[in-house]
């Protein structure tokens, strides 16, 4: 029930219309690929807004963030870790949180990982 919540964030489309055979993003983008650009951009800015008024302690951004990371490209992912680079001990909190920073890492420069390692001193 609580994905139903995620699915208005992705596309405006399940405002209205729920999937409710769909689990996860990643089954959202393999019934509608078309979707996948729209639903990452509309995730690129919410989670741009959040990462601006510093509310990433909520688990509720940190499902958002994974589901990011999960569905978009290597460039769009570079991004995003370069803004959140101070904000790893925040995400470290959950889980899922965890798991998002740990993917992320991935992908950050070595000036964004001394960046990281210095935000948990």
């Amino acid at each position: 029930q609580s994905f139903l919540l995620f699915e208005e964030i992705y596309h405006r489309q399940y405002a209205n219309v729920k999937d409710t055979e769909a689990q996860s993003i990643t089954d959202i983008v393999k019934k509608n690929p078309i979707l996948k650009d729209r639903i990452i951009e509309n995730l690129f800015t919410v989670i741009t807004k959040i990462i601006s008024k510093s509310l990433l302690d909520h688990s509720y951004v940190h499902k958002l963030l994974y589901d990011y990371i999960q569905i978009a490209d290597p460039k769009r992912i570079m991004m995003l870790m370069d803004q959140l680079d101070t904000a790893f001990p925040a995400l470290s909190t959950t889980a899922l949180g965890a798991k998002c920073a740990v993917e992320g890492l991935n992908y950050c420069s070595n000036k964004n990982k001394k960046k990281i390692i210095k935000s948990y001193k």
